[in-house]
This record gives C-alpha cells, structure tokens and sequence, in this order.
C-alpha cells in the first residue's frame, strides 16, 4: 500500500492517486461535481422523505420474522433496523421540543433496549412506561432481561416462573419488539444451556417477538456457536474509537477495519441466522474517569456501519447515547448527547435508516 498523503483540500488520499498533471486535475475536478451532485440530491431525497415521515402511535401488537436472506420484517414489511441502547427517560424532550422518542423515530431509529439487570416490581412498571411512550412516537423496545431471567439453569422453577410472568404480561404490547437475552454471555462464562433455557421458555410462550443476543468482542467462532439455541439474531459489539485506538479488543487489528473482522466472525458463527453488530457512540473506554471522553466523527462512524452492512449484518445498534458522563452541560439535562444525534446519527441515519432512500 502506498503510504497516506493530506491533499490541498485536507483529504487523505494515497501519493499514487494524487493528481499529477493539470489534465488530471480538470478530470478530478469533473468527477468530484458529479459526485457532489449526486450526493446534494440523496440527501435532498432523504431529507424530503424524512419531514414527510412524522411518527404514528402503534396501537397493536407485531409480528417479528426473517426472511430467507435474515432480513427482518414487520407484519411482513421488510425493515433494516436502527437500535439505540441507553436511551433517555419515556418523558425526555429533544432540543427541539419533540419528545424524544419522536424524534428518533422520525430520525430514523425502530428499536431501544430497555429492561434492567434485575427483574421486579419496580423493573415492571418502569418498563411498562417506556413501552407505553415508544408506541405513542411509533418505536419499539427491546427489553433485557438481566442478569438471572436471561439464563435460567433448567430445573429453577422460581425463574422459569418470573419470566413467564413477564413474558405474559408484555407480549401482547406494541411497544415491544425483541427479547434481549443474555448479555457477552461467551466472555461473562454463562452457561449455553441455561442460556438455551430461556429461549425456550421465550419461544413456547411469544412466537411473536425473536430474542437478540449480543457478544463480546472475544472468544472464538467456536466458543460463539455454542448459544446457537439461544437466539433469533446475535450480534457483536465492537467499540474501536478510543484513546489509544483499540482499547476494546485484545486483537492486534487496532484500526476502524476491526468492525469488518468481528463481522466476519460473528457471520462464520452465525451461519443461516441473521445478526446485527453494536457499534459505539461511547462506551466505557471513553467514559471518564477511567476513559478520555472520545466519539467517532461523521465519517468514522459511516466507514463502520457501512463496514458492517458489506459483511452480513442485517441491522444496526448504537451503544452508548445515554452514557451521562460523556454529555455536555446542555445535554446532561435532556438526558441523551443529542449533540452527536445532530452532528452524526441523524445525518448517518438519511442513509440508512427506516425512512432512507434504501429502505
């Protein structure tokens, strides 16, 4: 490879592509005007498509399936789907006053993980009012089921018998998209079985709603295949913009490229079955005070999700929106870096999200 260079215009090309000759450069200079073009109309397009597209209530229960290829679809209209996790409370406003769910929905968003790492009363009400508000604004939630319902070891009849009650008293919700069962359960070492347990008990009591089940970036395509029996689509998060670069890997691979990697990891352990990859708007790596706060730029975070689509994911999550320590004094009271919404996602979602051109 021929090593970087920064061009008159602040790009990073190779020295073999830099223009030579003034012919050249008129060339260059035409093919930049037409994929300048080119790109004022898809963002023209998206952004039509967006004000056109204001969030409606959902008022009934839906039907979660995939394709032959792992494309999801609702009451069979295929979807590619945007996921935020750490999400603001069911009352939060955006910056513009729209509540906040509105405005991811309009933004392009379908899903939010919400749930908690304990299961109780409290856990229930709670969960009931973000369901409640995301159907209002047209989202769905994903909630998690925590550190004991999402692997149930076979045979403890008072866990199988909490999460039936859980199960039966959202199932019927519109506001509920997936199950999220276990959290990295390969590195955090649950058991496949009681992992396999729940999706069970989930799968004989809601054929409705699929279970999505995250990994960490370790272990091996081996070790992942082992909780095949515990999900509908998997995933992987992987966090690679960091100081230094790479913190959340032990992989050698330190550069934006590792998103490919994983993906191709999570894709050979996957198989048949689709799965979406997590990526970062922060993480704790980033989070002070054992982080220095640091978000990926516009263009990092389009190379990664990008990276993704190219090798097998079918949807998108974005961790890390809600992380309070990472905020800015105006977006610490809304309770979500909407800052990086405005900057990144929302632009990044034109392109790919619920109301792109390319749904």
């Amino acid at each position: 490879h021929s090593s970087p260079v920064q061009g008159r215009n602040g790009r990073i090309c190779s020295e073999e592509s830099l223009p030579k000759e003034r012919g050249e450069r008129r060339a260059l200079g035409s093919r930049v005007t037409i994929h300048h073009s080119l790109l004022t109309f898809v963002a023209v397009l998206s952004c039509s498509l967006l004000c056109a597209s204001a969030a409606e209530p959902l008022l009934k229960p839906a039907k979660l399936t995939f394709d032959s290829a792992g494309a999801l679809e609702i009451d069979g209209r295929k979807v590619f789907p945007i996921n935020l996790t750490i999400v603001p409370s069911p009352d939060a406003k955006a910056p513009n006053g729209k509540p906040a769910y509105e405005e991811f929905c309009d933004g392009g968003t379908v899903f939010m993980r919400t749930g908690g790492p304990q299961w109780n009363d409290k856990t229930v009400e709670q969960e009931l009012q973000y369901q409640a508000a995301a159907a209002r604004c047209g989202m769905r939630c994903c909630p998690w089921l925590g550190w004991d319902l999402a692997n149930i070891k076979p045979g403890n009849a008072k866990l199988e018998e909490q999460l039936r009650m859980v199960l039966a008293r959202f199932k019927d919700s519109p506001g509920l998209g997936f199950w999220k069962g276990a959290d990295e359960p390969d590195w955090g070492k649950k058991a496949p079985e009681e992992v396999a347990n729940t999706a069970r008990i989930i799968h004989e009591l809601d054929a409705n709603h699929p279970i999505w089940l995250v990994q960490a970036p370790r272990g091996t395509v081996a070790s992942l295949k082992r909780y095949d029996a515990g999900w509908d689509v998997g995933g992987i998060d992987i966090y690679p913009v960091s100081y230094p670069p790479g913190r959340h890997t032990q992989e050698a691979n330190k550069e934006l490229s590792m998103v490919g990697d994983f993906t191709r990891m999570m894709r050979d352990a996957a198989g048949p079955k689709p799965f979406w990859m997590t990526l970062q708007i922060a993480f704790s790596g980033t989070t002070p005070p054992k982080g220095i706060i640091r978000f990926p730029t516009f263009f990092e975070q389009r190379f990664m999700a990008y990276e993704a689509i190219i090798n097998g994911s079918r949807g998108l999550t974005f961790f890390g929106g809600g992380l309070l320590p990472t905020l800015n004094e105006r977006d610490r009271r809304l309770g979500w870096n909407w800052t990086y919404w405005e900057r990144v996602m929302k632009p990044l979602l034109q392109e790919i999200g619920s109301h792109s051109p390319l749904q």
